[in-house]
C-alpha cells in the first residue's frame, strides 16, 4: 500500500484494521484473546517463533490448543471480520477438523482447529501468491483429514483491494482514506 497511502497513513491503516479486529474478537463472547506479535512493544502479546510464516502460524495454534479445545488463528488486514464469522468459525469447528476463512486474493484470514494439526498442512505453501487457499486444502486432502471454508472476504494488501470496499460499510476514518484514495488514483 506503500505509495498509495504515506508512511504515516499506512501505519495508521494498519493499527485500525488491527484495532477493529481486537474489537469484533473481544465481542464475541467466551473467547479467549491472545495476540502473536513479530515485533516489541505490543502490550501483552506473545512472541510468534518460527523461521518462515508457516512456522509461526502452526507454532501459535498447536500452543493454544495445549489449553484449549478449539483455536481460530486470525489475521488482521479485512473490515469483513465481524464477530458472526468468528462464531461460524467456531461452530464449524464442531463438525470439521479444520476450518478457512479466504480471503478474496487466493489467501485466507483465518485458519481455525480443534486438534493439534501436522505441520505439512502448511508445507509447499506459495506464500503471498494467489494459489495459498488451493496449495493449504491440497494438502489438507493430502493428510485425510476434514475442512470448511467460510465466506470470502477482502484482505486489504494492496491497493485495489482497498479500492474494491464499499465505502458505506467502512468506519468513518476508514471513508476518510477511502474517499482520498478513489479520488487520487481516478486523477
Amino acid at each position: 500500500m506503500q505509495g498509495v497511502f504515506s508512511h504515516r497513513e499506512c501505519l495508521y491503516l494498519h493499527r485500525q484494521l488491527y484495532k477493529n479486529t481486537l474489537d469484533q474478537v473481544r465481542r464475541s463472547r467466551g473467547y479467549r484473546v491472545v495476540v502473536y506479535s513479530l515485533g516489541h512493544g505490543v502490550h501483552n502479546s506473545k512472541q510468534q517463533i518460527g523461521n518462515n510464516l508457516a512456522e509461526r502460524m502452526h507454532h501459535a495454534i498447536q500452543t493454544e490448543l495445549k489449553t484449549a479445545q478449539r483455536v481460530c488463528l486470525i489475521g488482521c488486514d479485512s473490515f469483513d471480520l465481524n464477530v458472526d464469522y468468528i462464531t461460524e468459525a467456531f461452530t464449524l469447528l464442531n463438525k470439521t477438523a479444520i476450518v478457512l476463512g479466504p480471503s478474496n486474493d487466493g489467501g485466507y484470514l483465518l485458519v481455525g482447529a480443534k486438534h493439534k494439526i501436522p505441520h505439512d498442512v502448511f508445507k509447499c505453501i506459495t506464500w503471498g501468491s494467489s494459489r495459498v487457499l488451493e496449495q493449504t486444502l491440497c494438502n489438507i486432502d493430502q493428510l485425510n483429514t476434514t475442512v470448511s471454508c467460510l465466506s470470502t472476504v477482502i484482505d486489504i494488501d494492496q491497493a485495489q483491494d482497498w479500492e474494491a470496499l464499499n465505502p458505506s460499510s467502512l468506519p468513518h476514518w476508514a471513508r476518510c482514506l477511502h474517499q482520498r484514495i478513489v479520488v487520487s488514483s481516478s486523477s
